[in-house]
């Protein structure tokens, strides 16, 4: 059964053996750049890890490989620290065994005296050969834990280099520095190990030298008796030391369940806090999507607005433009009338006796003072018009700016009030952590204050023991044996109680320097109550202010709403005044394919009169030849025979005239009229004219009304179309070009 324990043993360091084994593989696939073969391992790893530290200094690797290598390097230290602590463990359940074995051996010594070493050689040797084998074992550790020690220094040496990246490897840093503090505490253990083993070693040498005793012979008893004196007395060390460690592990083990239970308080409590901070997120989520809700009606409505700006800023262009068209047209038909006013004037001045004439000029005159009034009545309205648009564009741009500020402001406390939720969620996790800290000190003051009453009555317990020591020293002074035991009873005891004193001492210390940080925490939490209100505070005036900005929103709306309205209603009226234009174009149109038609038709009458006139002086130069051959025969006597004559001729005229006068005057209508009259008087005038001539003085007064009525009809008949002419063109004009676009 002994060497059974012996191989469980080996086989429970060659699975952690495995296990560190597996640990480096998994390190080296994780950084798969890094990697080296399976039989080079054990030899590299050094190598390794010079060559992690160099791929995080060099310039040209990438930030994320650096923090793989350094994690790998961190993990593989850790392992190994882990690996250390759990052989240390091993090791210890090993020795515990070995000196319970020992102890064995001493209480069998005790009870059998010499006969306990007859037969058990064999047990000896084993005991001697399983601590040359914990020796063995503790002294390849102890040089594990140089190289490891090593390994640590250099990479604490190295991490320093990367001073660009000095920020990323804090927490690098902390952690090798915990990794060198637990391999001096495991190198403390150890060396406690060793001593022990070491007084092993020298109960078996002490053993062996009874066996020798008990074979020598001649050897005297007393001796062996104070040799067996001497092991007993090394035997209690051991024990003590046993009890000793017995209660540092158990001592550990508690601080682990400790630390088992404040991490698994942790966990809960971390749990609750991401609930909490998931609440508090989906709360701000709904109010971000609010808010993105509003903001993104506002851009609608600015978008809105701003379509709105723009088509009426293209409806004041073309306005703009139209007025301009329209004052060059003003300017031109000016000009145009003024000609025309001159010509009517000159006109006025040779045709004074005309009264048709100037019934028509007045007729034109009119028309002209009507489109006159029409074309005023038009620029008032444009000018209506421009100056509603500007109004309108001025008060469109003032709602823009006053929208883009709008905007800035609740940007602006959009911010704020992101910062000051923020600021608040960083203030509320400081006075979690500061009540955490807090229950943390008042828990170790409580510790603190148990191991000092605890401290006190160890003291006390320690006083009254050695009180009972001397008292037994008085009374057994003269067995020797005891007063060296008890004296080394009392110098641990003395040892015992400078240790009390020394950690009452320190934990006075310590409660006093808890006293303090209690105080300062509590400094802090009121420091952080008053930026917890502030923080409050801004948060409800930001609230307040978001109010009046939406308020003030609503209110642009409504101006916004109603200025559509009156967008709306001056389109309307801009589609009236277009109808209106179109309908006066119509009327226009017309009017002027009337105009035109009615001067063809006067081009063809002037013409068939040039030739009636024509044909009447022919025939007039004819009368005064035949008059003046007659005028010598007699005058009187051919006075009827003229008349006659006169009569016929005129006769005549009146044949020459066309047939379908009556269907030409109805076609024309009304502005004819004039026309009809003017011809009728020029029948009239002829017809008087030709009566009223009498002999040869009668031949000049014919001569005379023939070039009168000749200029007369030219001055009419030029001056009527050509006035006519220009009257329509110019209607035409003006209105075919309002109707066209750009």
């Amino acid at each position: 059964m002994k060497w059974v324990f012996v191989l469980a043993f080996h086989v429970e360091t060659s699975s952690s053996q495995v296990f560190i084994a597996r640990t480096h593989m998994a390190t080296e696939a994780v950084n798969p750049a890094t990697a080296v073969d399976g039989s080079q391992t054990g030899s590299s790893d050094k190598s390794l890890e010079n060559s992690c530290l160099h791929e995080i200094v060099s310039p040209n690797g990438e930030r994320v490989q650096e923090l793989k290598d350094a994690g790998v390097v961190l993990t593989r230290v850790e392992l190994e620290v882990a690996y250390l602590s759990e052989k240390l463990l091993n090791l210890e359940v090993f020795l515990m065994n070995l000196s319970a074995k020992g102890g064995a051996h001493d209480a069998l010594t005790m009870e059998e005296g010499n006969n306990f070493y007859d037969g058990t050689g064999n047990d000896v040797f084993e005991f001697g050969l399983l601590c040359s084998f914990f020796d063995s074992e503790t002294g390849v550790l102890h040089g594990y834990l140089d190289s490891l020690q090593t390994k640590i220094s250099d990479a604490c040496e190295k991490i320093p280099s990367c001073e660009h990246f000095r920020k990323d490897f804090i927490e690098m840093e902390e952690k090798l520095h915990d990794c060198q503090e637990s391999l001096k505490k495991l190198k403390d253990q150890l060396f406690e190990m060793r001593m022990q083993s070491a007084n092993l070693q020298r109960t078996s040498l002490a053993f062996l030298g009874r066996e020798y005793c008990t074979d020598v012979k001649g050897y005297d008893l007393e001796s062996c008796q104070f040799v067996n004196a001497e092991l007993v007395m090394q035997t209690a060390e051991q024990k003590n030391n046993i009890l000793r460690m017995l209660e540092k592990s158990l001592a550990r083990e508690l601080d682990l369940e400790k630390k088992l239970l404040n991490s698994k308080q942790g966990e809960e409590e971390l749990n609750l806090k991401l609930h909490q901070a998931k609440l508090e997120k989906f709360s701000i989520e709904g109010e971000l999507e609010s808010l993105f809700e509003r903001l993104f009606e506002a851009e609608n409505a600015d978008e809105v607005l701003t379509g709105t700006s723009n088509e009426l800023v293209r409806l004041l262009q073309t306005v703009q433009f139209n007025h301009n068209v329209s004052v060059q047209r003003e300017g031109e038909t000016g000009s145009k009338l003024q000609n025309s006013l001159q010509n009517l004037k000159a006109a006025e001045e040779s045709s004074l006796k005309d009264e048709t004439y100037k019934k028509e000029l007045g007729g034109a005159q009119e028309q002209v003072s009507t489109i006159k009034a029409k074309l005023e009545e038009a620029e008032k309205k444009y000018e209506l018009v421009y100056s509603e648009n500007f109004t309108l564009r001025e008060w469109m741009q003032f709602l823009d700016k006053q929208l883009k500020e709008s905007e800035i402001e609740l940007q602006k406390k959009n911010n704020s009030w992101e910062e000051s939720k923020v600021q608040q969620a960083i203030l509320s996790t400081e006075v979690t952590e500061m009540k955490r800290v807090i229950e943390d000190l008042s828990e170790n003051v409580s510790k603190a204050e148990s191991k000092t009453s605890n401290l006190e009555a160890e003291c006390r317990l320690l006083k009254e023991t050695n009180l009972e020591l001397r008292k037994e020293l008085v009374l057994f002074e003269h067995d020797m044996g005891k007063v060296t035991l008890l004296e080394k009873q009392l110098k641990e005891l003395n040892i015992q109680l400078q240790h009390a004193k020394a950690s009452d001492e320190a934990g006075r210390e310590q409660q006093e320097f808890l006293y303090s940080t209690i105080g300062d925490m509590e400094n802090l939490i009121e420091d952080l109550k008053a930026r917890v209100s502030k923080a409050e505070t801004r948060y409800q005036m930001a609230e307040e202010k978001c109010s009046l900005l939406s308020q003030s929103n609503m209110e642009l709306n409504d101006e916004a709403g109603f200025l559509r309205g009156r967008v709306e209603c001056l389109e309307g009226s801009l589609h009236q005044a277009d109808l209106a234009k179109v309908s006066t174009a119509n009327d226009v149109n017309v009017r002027t394919k009337v105009i035109a038609d009615l001067l063809l038709e006067l081009a063809n009458e002037r013409q068939r009169l040039h030739k009636l006139i024509s044909s009447l002086t022919h025939d007039k130069q004819v009368l005064v030849k035949r008059i003046k051959t007659n005028a010598s025969g007699g005058i009187k006597s051919s006075k009827a025979s003229e008349k006659e004559e006169k009569e016929v001729l005129v006769a005549d005229l009146e044949g020459k005239m066309p047939k379908d006068e009556h269907a030409f005057n109805t076609k024309l209508g009304t502005p004819l009229c004039t026309e009809d009259a003017r011809l009728g008087s020029f029948h009239t005038h002829t017809r008087t004219c030709f009566l009223s001539e009498d002999g040869v003085l009668g031949s000049s007064n014919i001569d005379t009304v023939r070039s009168i009525d000749i200029w007369q009809l030219k001055s009419k008949f030029f001056l009527i179309p050509t006035l006519v002419l220009l009257i329509s063109i110019f209607a035409l004009w003006t209105f075919h070009e309002e109707r066209l676009p750009f």
